[in-house]
C-alpha cells in the first residue's frame, strides 16, 4: 500500500472515474452537486478521507468526489491510497455519516436535540433567502458558514424551542429569525410564540390560533408515524406571522399551492424578500443596527 497527495484536475477524475468498480453504489447527483458547491466556495477541506484504489487497479471509493470535480471543471488536491487489498471494499462506508445536528453539538452549540433546530432552522432560512424550496438539501460547510455569519439564529432557536410538541420549532425559528432581520416587528415575537404555544385567550381571527388550529387539523389526518412537512410549517408560520405582525385578522392559515412548486413561498414581514439572497439579509441588519445606534444618540 501506498500514498501520494494528488492534484486532481476534469481529465484525471475522468480516467479515475473509467476504473470506478464495478457494482459501487448508485451515484447521487445530489451529493454530488452538495461537494461541488462546497469545493467552488471554498469550504472544502482535506478531512484524511482518501480516493482508493486496490491492488488491480479498481477505484473503490472516491466516485462522487470525482464526479464534482468533472461537472464543476475544477482542481483539486486529494490523498490517493494504492494498492489495497480487493477485499477491503466489502468494509468502506459501513459507519454512519455525522450529520450537520451531531457536528453542531460537538462546537458546543446545544443538546443533539437543540443542534437538531438549530441545523434544520439555518437550512431553511438558507433556502429561504437563495430563492429554493425549504427542504433543499445544504450542507454542513453552508449551515456552519450561515451560523458564523448570522449568530442570532440561535437565539431564534432558543425562542422556538417551547413550542415542541405543539409545532416543530425548527420552521418556526427560521420565519421568526427572518422576522426579526430589520428590528420593526421584534417587540411582537415574544406574544407571537407564547400565543402559539398555549392558545390561551385566542379569539376567531386571531392569526396564532389560526396557525395552532392549521397544524392541529394537519396532525389529525396523518398516521402516527409521520412528521409535519417542514415546507408546510415554514409557509403556514410566515403567513400566520405576516397577519399578526401587520395587524390582520386571519381565520384559516393555509399554503397556496400551484403547478410548479408545492408551496408559494410569502416573504416574511420584518425580513429580506423570499430570494433577495444571503448578501442581502446582511445589508437589512447592518441598517437596522444603524437605527438602533441613531435611537439611543438621540436620546
Amino acid at each position: 500500500m501506498r500514498i501520494e497527495r494528488v492534484l486532481v484536475d476534469k481529465a484525471t477524475a475522468e480516467q479515475w472515474l473509467s476504473r470506478n468498480v464495478e457494482n459501487n453504489r448508485g451515484l447521487s447527483p445530489k451529493l454530488v452537486r452538495r461537494y461541488l458547491r462546497d469545493m467552488q466556495s471554498g469550504d472544502w477541506q482535506r478531512n484524511g478521507e482518501t480516493i482508493k484504489f486496490d491492488a488491480s487497479g479498481r477505484m473503490i471509493d472516491g466516485q462522487h468526489r470525482l464526479s464534482a470535480i468533472v461537472e464543476g471543471d475544477i482542481a483539486l488536491e486529494f490523498d490517493v491510497v494504492y494498492d489495497l487489498p480487493e477485499s477491503v471494499v466489502n468494509t468502506i462506508d459501513q459507519g454512519r455519516a455525522r450529520s450537520t445536528a451531531d457536528i453542531l453539538r460537538m462546537r458546543g452549540l446545544g443538546s443533539s436535540g437543540e443542534t437538531r433546530i438549530i441545523a434544520a432552522a439555518s437550512k431553511v432560512a438558507i433556502n429561504y433567502l437563495e430563492g429554493m424550496g425549504a427542504t433543499f438539501i445544504r450542507t454542513t460547510a453552508e449551515v456552519d458558514g450561515f451560523i458564523n455569519d448570522f449568530p442570532t439564529i440561535l437565539t431564534s432557536c432558543s425562542t422556538a424551542l417551547p413550542l415542541h410538541g405543539v409545532i416543530p420549532p425548527s420552521a418556526v425559528a427560521a420565519a421568526l429569525f427572518l422576522a426579526g432581520a430589520d428590528g420593526r416587528y421584534s417587540n411582537l415575537i415574544p406574544s407571537f410564540v407564547e400565543g402559539v404555544r398555549t392558545g390561551v385567550g385566542l379569539l376567531d381571527g386571531d392569526p396564532r390560533l389560526a396557525l395552532r388550529t392549521a397544524i392541529q387539523n394537519t396532525r389529525a389526518r396523518q398516521t402516527a408515524t409521520k412528521t409535519l412537512d417542514t415546507g408546510f410549517v415554514f409557509h403556514t408560520t410566515a403567513r400566520a406571522w405576516n397577519a399578526y405582525a401587520e395587524g390582520r385578522s386571519l381565520a384559516i392559515a393555509r399554503y397556496s399551492p400551484n403547478r410548479k412548486a408545492r408551496y408559494v413561498t410569502p416573504d416574511v414581514t420584518g425580513g429580506p424578500r423570499f430570494g433577495s439572497g444571503v448578501d442581502t439579509l446582511k445589508r437589512v441588519l447592518s441598517e437596522a443596527t444603524a437605527r438602533r445606534v441613531i435611537r439611543s444618540t438621540e436620546r
